[in-house]
């Protein structure tokens, strides 16, 4: 007998599913499994006879060790991991003030034990701080949970992790470091909320807006470009192309005060956009194209922008068309082809959509 055969009868003990039954348009699991007399009895279980291939019949007790043994009913998980209930009679003190400090020592003893897992699952340190009222611990931990969600991609599951840290946030008293957190935390907000509700969603103004303010707030410029970018881009998926220009300007402006390569691609990615959708394509052209020069020259591959899409992509793609218009089609090819060929290199969806 193989190990195989005794398997699939251990499987009968259970239930095993061996096919389909159909009555009319509506199906039904047909499954297989020992009667009720022998799975309720272990000695009735033990003289059980496994058939084989060879047409032996042998006893299950022969091939294997049956045993009776008491475990759980039931597996509950929470955050994808199992999850155990401790019971327990609390003395000396009130049960409010005993289950929050619990919390706390819980919060502290995973934080403690787990340096790998605060990089690979920090939200599930960021629900113990949560549930701990351990406000200034949680939002850091649902920051970075939301940062590492995007960075995959997963942008629905990174909105949920900002949001967390935002609704932490109003518990705090406002002060300068607590604007400055949830400057951090509405930006990537904004970003997330493009790439999944769409560019021109009104949740993502109202992120930038509070972001906008908080700059201005603290007087911040550093952060306030990829607040205006975001704005922008807003602002021009909703046809309000007199406000995007001044706000891709004031990006374009800040980009030649610091020459930040980042910010100097973004705006002339920025405002040839604007332009371009304004019908002014002749002005358009060159800002689209200077934008794809500095990426070339300062490796922009490698480079962090404050949005979702890779501008040379987006950049050459808006140049294809415009060759398309003047009747230069091998040169619209060819900056397609260019386009598709960065949007490979990527490996990301989005972008690769965009190219395509």
């Amino acid at each position: 007998v193989s190990g195989r055969e005794v398997l699939e009868f251990v499987e009968v003990i259970g239930t095993r599913r061996v096919g389909e039954v159909f009555e009319g348009q509506r199906k039904f699991p047909l499954a297989v499994r020992l009667p009720d007399s022998h799975r309720s009895d272990s000695n009735a279980l033990r003289a059980t006879l496994i058939p084989t291939k060879s047409g032996l019949r042998l006893p299950l007790r022969s091939v294997a060790t049956v045993a009776e043994e008491e475990g759980i009913s039931t597996i509950n998980r929470e955050w994808g991991r199992r999850l155990i209930r401790v019971q327990c009679n609390v003395a000396g003190r009130d049960v409010a003030s005993f289950v929050e400090d619990a919390k706390a020592r819980i919060a502290a003893e995973l934080e403690r034990r787990s340096v790998q897992g605060a990089q690979q699952s920090p939200e599930l340190l960021a629900h113990h701080f949560a549930m701990a009222r351990m406000q200034e611990k949680a939002i850091p931990y649902w920051q970075q949970a939301g940062a590492l969600a995007s960075s995959r991609a997963a942008y629905t599951e990174a909105i949920s992790h900002f949001r967390a840290a935002v609704d932490l946030l109003t518990e705090l008293p406002r002060s300068p470091t607590r604007d400055q957190l949830e400057l951090g935390i509405r930006v990537n907000l904004g970003l997330c909320l493009s790439a999944a509700r769409g560019y021109a969603a009104p949740e993502v103004e109202d992120s930038y807006q509070i972001a906008r303010e908080l700059c201005h707030r603290l007087g911040d410029s550093v952060d306030l470009y990829p607040v205006l970018r975001g704005l922008c881009t807003f602002y021009i998926v909703r046809a309000q192309l007199p406000t995007a220009r001044q706000l891709a300007e004031q990006c374009l402006r800040l980009g030649e005060q610091s020459q930040d390569p980042v910010h100097l691609i973004e705006g002339n990615t920025a405002l040839g956009y604007t332009l371009f959708f304004m019908g002014e394509i002749a002005q358009s052209e060159p800002l689209l194209a200077e934008s794809v020069a500095i990426y070339r020259r300062r490796d922009g591959q490698r480079l962090q922008y404050p949005t979702t899409q890779d501008p040379a992509i987006s950049d050459l793609s808006l140049l294809a068309m415009v060759a398309w218009m003047h009747g230069k089609d091998a040169d619209s090819a060819s900056r397609s082809r260019q386009a598709l060929e960065i949007a490979n290199q990527l490996k990301r969806p989005f972008d690769l959509a965009y190219a395509l």
